[in-house]
């Protein structure tokens, strides 16, 4: 509401492109409910954390996360939120889309599994949430993806 007050009172009226730009980005807040200090731990404990496998763990929860980067959920969900603009389901499914990516172009073995079977290596219950959260990142079907990644390796 604040960014198209600031529109109209530039003195000009907002265009579409300006309306559509404010509804795509939303404002970010700040962590200022996080001391300093707990807030620099927290980066860098989701930076180890985004690099490891504990993201594909289908059981982990945003309190078992938490529990392991020995912080409080509170906080957790506050930085990821307000950090990465979205929150902690999100991150986790765009972490896991993006390490199956990376892991199907680089390791061939992984183009001969079934989407059921990517779904299980990748932290995803079903092949189905798999393939929701695989196209509303990238736009296009994991099956499809697969088919030209297969096309490429033979």
């Amino acid at each position: 509401m604040r960014k198209i007050n600031t529109l109209i009172e530039a003195g000009s009226p907002p265009t579409t492109d300006d309306i559509e730009n404010l509804s795509n980005k939303p404002t970010k807040k700040t962590n200022q409910n996080i001391p300093e200090d707990i807030l620099g731990e927290l980066e860098r404990s989701l930076l180890k954390f985004e690099k490891s496998d504990l993201l594909l763990d289908k059981s982990l929860t945003l309190t078992s996360l938490a529990k392991h980067l020995d912080t409080n959920s509170t906080y957790l969900s506050s930085f990821i939120n307000t950090e990465k603009g979205m929150n902690f389901p999100s991150y986790l499914k765009q972490l896991r889309v993006k390490t199956a990516i990376d892991k199907l172009r680089s390791e061939n073995e992984f183009l001969k599994y079934s989407l059921n079977g990517l779904a299980d290596e990748f932290g995803f219950h079903t092949a189905d949430a798999f393939s929701r959260a695989f196209q509303k990142q990238t736009g296009i079907k994991a099956s499809q993806f697969l088919k030209q990644l297969k096309k490429r390796e033979i």
